[in-house]
């Protein structure tokens, strides 16, 4: 997997190949459901301690559960036609901010 680094930004692939579409759901979804029981938990975690939903996490739930959805349509589709899948997810983190406490 390529790797690029310098002084402010990293980015590689996190994902890169050819598969079925099973094994596509599988990979897909899996990323997906790890992103959901993560606000989930940041919501519960937030609601105990402030009060408060976090503002974010339940619009990003929404967001990430349709996406789930349309992929899914998408990969049975895929799956009828016997088709091979190439998924390629890149992963960039730059500075956006610097916190000041």
């Amino acid at each position: 997997m390529e790797q690029k680094t310098n002084e402010n930004k990293i980015t590689f692939d996190l994902i890169n190949g050819t598969f079925l579409p099973q094994e596509t759901m599988e990979i897909i979804n899996h990323i997906i459901q790890k992103k959901i029981d993560f606000h989930e938990i940041r919501n519960f975690s937030e609601l105990i301690r402030f009060g408060i939903s976090n503002e974010n996490s339940p619009q990003r739930i929404a967001t990430l559960a349709s996406h789930r959805k349309a992929l899914n349509r998408y990969l049975k589709n895929a799956k009828a036609s016997n088709e091979l899948l190439d998924i390629k997810a890149t992963i960039s983190i730059v500075p956006s901010s610097i916190i000041t406490l």
